[in-house]
């Protein structure tokens, strides 16, 4: 669009969020490609449309289509899910701040969010 500009206002690092005992929980640092196997849980396509043809992207970049078992409406719902040991999902590093016992977050590698405004 003509005129319109977005400012970054925060770029935070993404990390694949895995069960506490996974046996990846250890690791300094994933790839994308490290998750394959793995069981997903994520939003709701309809949720996020544009994050999810991003994730889409990245995912078929990494070599895989992620297996997801289950989807939850919120972030509190995916680290429920994951401290469950349902799967595993991807969530900026400041999510952890949403719930600290039963989840692991490791970074994955070059991966980064945005939050822009226009």
């Amino acid at each position: 669009m003509e005129g319109f500009e977005t400012r970054t206002l925060i770029t935070e690092e993404v990390c694949a969020v895995l069960p506490e005992g996974h046996r990846l929980a250890a690791a300094a640092e994933l790839k994308l490609a490290d998750l394959a196997d793995e069981p997903w849980v994520l939003t709701p396509r309809s949720s996020w449309e544009p994050w999810h043809r991003r994730y889409d992207d990245e995912f078929a970049a990494a070599g895989f289509t992620p297996r997801v078992v289950q989807r939850a409406a919120t972030v509190q719902g995916l680290l429920g899910l994951v401290a469950a040991g349902i799967g595993v999902t991807r969530l900026t590093r400041s999510s952890h701040r949403l719930r600290r016992s039963g989840v692991v977050f490791v970074s994955l590698a070059g991966d980064t969010a945005r939050t822009e405004a226009g």
